[in-house]
């Protein structure tokens, strides 16, 4: 099988592209051989501890990742699947929101790609029920660890039923890349990625397990090709298979490469066109929240955490940094403003799970090991939003902190916000248990709830000594930008204008958009499927 090399983009255009249903329905963005890119990243000589062969090379390892693994596995071929913490599953697993994200029309007809749906078989098999948590934000809450299980068991099987192989690496990143150009007819005077240098990591001698410090503590070491005082490190480089020799035309490199990670890493580091935080306002972006667009503010990012309701009341320590948040803590909206609305909100174990319930969640009643896991929008969502705190850097931050020099990629977020990110979170559970006060609802809204614990140990929902998901739950990347075409000239992209259901003649396109971006909006929006020709006739604009 001829397999061009691509770099795909599974982020790019929506803010949960990690969803495996995502990966159904959304055109993956491709830039075919990385033509039209900035001078190419080119990693310095390593000597690797080992190597590695693959079809496909999945950075990753998210619902997209693990469903492009599963499709490359049941089409019989070698996948090497990476991944910065040891579970697959992203979401649902190593992040933490253990609730799948479905619509009612997509339930209603299981309107599902086949992996999901076998995903979704597997959780009712094992609990015997589809919804163990009984959470109401969802039709399937559970837990985290139980994610990974039977995630990385279906990997397992699709690969003995299509005949491929999966080369997992867990605790394991991508540190360079080898990107050279090509010459040859299916090349279009592109360049190829050649292989990838990768890092894997595993506890030194006499140190504690994995999983026992946060991210923020280890990502840095974990990026550090040096052996540490808490790593032993293997160096693997990732390559295709060498071209059949009995060929006398070289070949392009025979393997694809996936950027299924959280945040686009290998975007950023291959240095190709992409796209963060808010897009300018223009024709074909007419909503936006920026006229002049605004990189350093992303989507907001989580670390969950488990609680469990319990019997007594507990005993429960002041943060040392617990006043630097508190005034963020909110219930946020009046009709929102219930415990039990928000504990069985994304409720993970229901003690009870064959009682009836009354149809309000403000009414649910919680028993003693009830489990509930914590996502919620004013309580341990981050949100930073300038350069200054931005988490996912641009490439001029990049540049800017070397992490674009040869063997200077560090996985390209700031450490700090990922810390102030897991503190945020730790205040969060706080609050919710002994808080009086409400941010944005005031004084005589909130009352303590003390009767519930902090859930952490690797024994715990989310399998870690410190509590708190192995990664945060992530809403945006960087988005790839494809090759340029006639309606594209910058590079394609999907746009607003693409699928949105707006009404696009209320006053605010109009008041926001000069006239002929106005004009051009229409153009540019119905020249898709129609032409410029016809929409010019149907909108009586020429």
């Amino acid at each position: 099988m001829k397999l061009p090399k691509q770099i795909f983009s599974l982020k790019a255009c929506a803010a949960n592209l990690s969803r495996m249903e995502s990966l159904a329905i959304l055109t993956l963005g491709i830039i075919g051989l990385l033509s039209s890119i900035s001078p190419a990243f080119a990693a310095p000589a390593r000597n690797p501890d080992k190597e590695e062969t693959c079809d496909i090379l999945v950075a990753g390892s998210g619902l997209a990742g693990a469903a492009t693994a599963y499709e490359g596995l049941l089409a019989g071929r070698t996948v090497c699947l990476t991944e910065i913490t040891d579970w697959v599953g992203g979401q649902i697993s190593s992040q933490g929101t253990s609730a799948l994200d479905e619509r009612d029309t997509q339930r209603s007809l299981l309107f599902f790609p086949r992996g999901y749906l076998e995903l979704r078989q597997r959780i009712e098999k094992h609990y015997g029920r589809l919804n163990p948590g009984g959470c109401w934000v969802s039709y399937s809450c559970f837990m985290p660890y139980n994610g990974h299980k039977l995630l990385f068991e279906m990997l397992q099987s699709a690969a003995r039923k299509g005949k491929g192989t999966l080369k997992w690496y867990p605790n394991t990143v991508i540190k360079e890349l080898e990107i050279t150009p090509t010459a040859g007819a299916n090349t279009a005077g592109g360049k190829q990625i050649k292989s990838a240098i990768a890092i894997q990591h595993k506890p030194a001698a006499n140190t504690p397990p994995l999983n026992t410090e946060t991210l923020s503590q280890v990502i840095e070491d974990a990026y550090r090709y040096e052996n540490s005082g808490r790593f032993n490190k293997t160096i693997i480089r990732f390559t295709f298979k060498p071209p059949n020799p009995s060929k006398s035309q070289p070949k392009p490199a025979g393997w694809y490469v996936v950027d299924a990670t959280e945040t686009g890493e290998l975007i950023g580091l291959s240095d190709i066109p992409y796209r963060l935080g808010i897009d300018p306002r223009s024709p074909l972006e007419p909503s936006s929240a920026s006229p002049n667009g605004d990189p350093y503010c992303t989507q907001g990012f989580t670390y969950t955490f488990a609680m469990e309701a319990t019997k007594e009341p507990q005993q429960h320590q002041l943060p040392s940094f617990y006043q630097q948040y508190a005034p963020y803590y909110s219930y946020e909206l009046q009709r929102l403003a219930s415990f039990p609305l928000v504990f069985s909100y994304r409720q993970i174990r229901t003690m009870k799970p064959d009682e009836r319930r009354p149809s309000d969640p403000k009414k649910f009643p919680i028993y003693p090991g009830d489990i509930s896991m914590q996502n919620w929008t004013w309580g341990n969502d981050y949100r930073p939003g300038t350069e200054r705190d931005n988490l996912i850097y641009t490439r001029e931050q990049l540049q800017a902190s070397g992490q674009l020099q040869p063997g200077g990629w560090m996985g390209g977020l700031r450490t700090e916000t990922l810390r102030r990110g897991e503190e945020h979170a730790k205040g969060y559970f706080y609050w919710l248990v002994t808080g009086t006060t409400d941010s944005q609802l005031g004084n005589n809204v909130k009352k303590p709830y003390p009767n519930n614990r902090f859930l952490s140990g690797l024994n715990s929902p989310m399998g870690t000594v410190h509590g708190l998901s192995k990664y945060p739950y992530m809403r945006e990347g960087r988005r790839i930008i494809g090759r340029p075409g006639f309606n594209h000239p910058e590079g394609f992209m999907v746009w607003e204008i693409d699928m949105s259901r707006n009404n696009f003649r209320t006053d605010f396109y109009r008041q926001n958009l000069s006239e002929q971006e106005y004009r051009n909006m229409w153009l540019a929006g119905n020249s898709i499927c129609r032409g410029y020709k016809s929409s010019i006739a149907r909108y009586n604009l020429s």
